[in-house]
């Protein structure tokens, strides 16, 4: 029998609002990390767009410049565009909300102390909301973008546009053409876009390889890393624009070797008159509407850059330029490089150089640095140059759309034609050889704009 005064359990604590509070505050814990990390991921956002639209806007900078600084900001004009640019987008680099840091050149990532580009770091102290549960201090934000402007040397030797014709790259006879310390590109991907008729020629590529589209004819012999199947390589020159026409019109006067305006400029060279078999043309830089034809005996010098306000430029305005065995060098009392412009107006003058001893570096500044002949994009002729074991001719020669036809030498000392061809198509033939030398200070630049990290 129950015992009714005795109650059957003992009685239950109120618990309830301790475990709601505990609850409550893991909730408010998801809650403050979801706001307060949504608006972290959001102002993180903010930051990286802010630094890559300040590191652009320094590489604009430098590369509008780089001619004359070198990638370098002597003046803190591209630190200050990018100040200004993160600035007007909400980070005034006050240093208390905002930090802005601009590194020319960075100091940190893969290009650390390379000219031509820019770090950019931004920071943000973003205020809590929810997240004041958990501290007081603000939360940081930091992003980083590296960007560069740059006009800068491409290590290859050939490139040859054409994308679809047999043997745009046509090596007839017996010779070995050697390029040194860069790639030759074959654009065309015909199944015999490299090689030509004959008993066939001998590339070599030393410290490079081939890049081809298409095939190679079996009479063809390539020295060097091969690889087929590459995507075409549009051309790199397109962005540079063509030299104006001057207004004022050179003439090329020849004067004997006797003549005491030429006697200066024989002797600053080494050369008697009695040596000069031929006329003495003092070129300067400029517009020439008609040129003669060089001959042998003929000793041709031309000014550079620094001689007037040509800026080395000789532009042959449907003149061309020929030679046969003429002695071409530069004057030594002026520097800066020369430049052949050729624009044939739709009519067949063309450069064609044969032989003699022939010495010519190209632009050492400005937009046409590095290139020592510049045909005009739409003319077709030929640039055609035939060595004989005395030329050394450095610089890009660039014919987009012409052919470039070179002949080599078989004199003991190989004959340097050039640091560079790009040409829709390259013919190079004889049982000669020469060498196309690569070198940085003595190419194009292409232009490089852009972020990379």
């Amino acid at each position: 029998m129950l015992n009714r005064s005795t109650p059957c359990g003992a009685p239950r604590r109120g618990a309830i609002v301790p475990l709601l509070a505990l609850c409550l505050l893991g909730l408010i814990g998801i809650v403050a990390i979801a706001v307060d990390g949504g608006v972290l991921l959001d102002q993180h956002r903010t930051a990286q767009s802010v630094a890559d639209a300040a590191a652009m806007s320094a590489a604009i900078d430098l590369y509008s410049n780089f001619p004359t600084n070198a990638g370098t900001d002597p003046n803190s004009a591209a630190k200050n565009s990018a100040l200004n640019t993160a600035s007007k987008l909400g980070y005034t680099n006050d240093g208390t909300r905002s930090t802005v840091t601009v590194n020319i050149p960075p100091q940190n990532g893969d290009h650390i102390g390379e000219s031509g580009y820019v770090e950019v770091i931004v920071e943000y102290k973003q205020p809590r909301s929810f997240s004041r549960i958990f501290g007081s201090n603000d939360l940081p934000v930091k992003a980083r973008s590296v960007a560069r402007g740059l006009w800068s040397a491409f290590k290859t030797g050939i490139i040859v546009l054409d994308l679809s014709v047999s043997e745009s790259l046509k090596a007839n006879g017996t010779g070995t053409v050697n390029v040194a310390n860069a790639d030759i590109i074959v654009n065309s991907s015909d199944a015999s876009a490299t090689g030509g008729d004959g008993q066939g020629v001998t590339l070599k590529v030393i410290n490079g390889a081939f890049d081809l589209t298409g095939g190679v004819k079996s009479n063809t012999t390539l020295l060097g890393t091969v690889n087929y199947n590459q995507p075409p390589t549009p051309d790199p020159l397109a962005y540079i624009p063509e030299p104006s026409l001057p207004g004022t019109v050179n003439t090329a006067k020849g004067l004997q070797p006797t003549n005491g305006q030429a006697k200066p400029y024989l002797q600053a060279l080494s050369i008697k008159p009695q040596d000069v078999n031929g006329q003495v043309y003092i070129l300067q830089p400029g517009r020439y509407d008609k040129l003669p034809n060089f001959g042998n005996g003929d000793v041709v010098i031309m000014k550079q850059a620094s001689a007037n306000g040509g800026d080395g430029t000789y532009y042959l305005n449907n003149s061309g330029f020929t030679s046969s065995g003429a002695t071409i060098v530069m004057d030594p009392g002026t520097t800066g490089g020369v430049m052949f412009y050729n624009d044939p107006k739709q009519t067949s003058a063309g450069i064609s150089i044969t032989g003699g001893k022939v010495s010519l570096s190209p632009m050492t500044t400005g937009l046409y640095t590095g290139i020592s002949i510049f045909q005009e994009r739409s003319a077709n002729v030929d640039l055609s140059i035939t060595g004989q074991g005395g030329m050394n001719i450095t610089g890009t020669f660039y014919v987009a759309g012409g052919a470039i036809k070179i002949t080599g030498s078989d004199a003991s000392a190989l004959d340097v034609i050039g640091s560079q061809y790009i040409s829709r198509t390259l013919q190079t033939g004889g049982n000669g050889s020469y060498t196309v030398d690569w070198k940085a200070p003595a190419t194009a630049r292409q232009r490089l704009l852009g972020l990379i990290e």
